[in-house]
């Protein structure tokens, strides 16, 4: 579960950098306009969903400090300003945050020589990749329905390999195409089996006992296939469980068919 929550984790982290860039360049829009008070109004957007997300004071104030600028508040600046240099140790407070406890920070301090010179640069390093779409966050219904069977594996792969738990109907829809395949073999075989029989009333009895199996494998699959959604019956065996049925079924009238 682990690799699970750290892509989520990265999510959230991606996302805080992609708010504060939307609604910091509204604000500097804001700001060419001369509208301080909106300018105002999205900086502390950002300053609130700095505080939300846990990214650290230095993040949480640094939003201000255009906005008093652009006002000419002296005092203001002035306060902004102290604010930021009595918090630049919490830049990346964020890394202590319960939010990100699965995501892995590592210090960087490279030493690059050019020449003579030897630039020193530090900073954080997040070493973790996002390897989600924005279609994973989002099943459709009877999504399923939609994907190619090749297709329909590879989601199935992927999901499970991400820990995630709503694919059962997934698993059915695979399954239930496999399974389906044989169901055809099954009644064919019941209903010749059926229909090799000769009686006296015609072949009105054969074909209402053959149509009634028919019917009630599929209404006996739908059953079996609930199970697997609401209850803990693996979906490869609910599915499968008609198809085990009706083959005693088949073998039974085979048997006793004229020969």
């Amino acid at each position: 579960m682990r690799k699970t929550y750290e892509k989520y984790e990265n999510v959230i982290f991606s996302g805080f950098s992609t708010l504060n860039f939307v609604l910091s360049t509204m604000a500097g829009l804001a700001l060419r306009e001369n509208d301080i008070g909106y300018a105002r109004f999205l900086s502390g957007k950002v300053q609130a969903v700095a505080h939300t997300l846990e990214m650290g004071k230095y993040n949480e104030y640094s939003p201000m400090l255009d906005i008093v600028c652009a006002g000419k508040d002296v005092e203001g600046t002035y306060k902004v300003v102290k604010l930021l240099i009595d918090n630049v140790g919490t830049m990346y407070d964020f890394r202590k945050s319960g939010l990100y406890k699965h995501m892995k920070f590592r210090d960087i301090d490279e030493a690059i020589l050019d020449g003579l010179k030897e630039k020193i640069t530090k900073g954080d390093r997040i070493d973790s990749i996002i390897n989600m779409e924005p279609s994973d966050f989002l099943i459709m219904k009877n999504q399923q329905e939609m994907l190619t069977s090749p297709e329909l594996s590879d989601y199935i792969e992927k999901q499970k390999r991400r820990g995630f738990a709503n694919i059962k109907e997934f698993e059915i829809e695979y399954h239930k195409r496999i399974a389906m395949s044989f169901a055809s073999f099954i009644l064919t075989i019941i209903g010749v089996s059926l229909s090799s029989r000769k009686t006296k009333g015609g072949m009105g009895l054969h074909l209402g006992i053959g149509l009634g199996l028919s019917f009630s494998y599929i209404l006996f699959q739908t059953i079996t296939s609930t199970f697997a959604v609401n209850g803990n019956v693996p979906p490869a065996i609910a599915v499968w469980i008609p198809n085990i049925l009706y083959a005693g079924i088949a073998f039974f009238l085979y048997q006793k068919a004229p020969k």
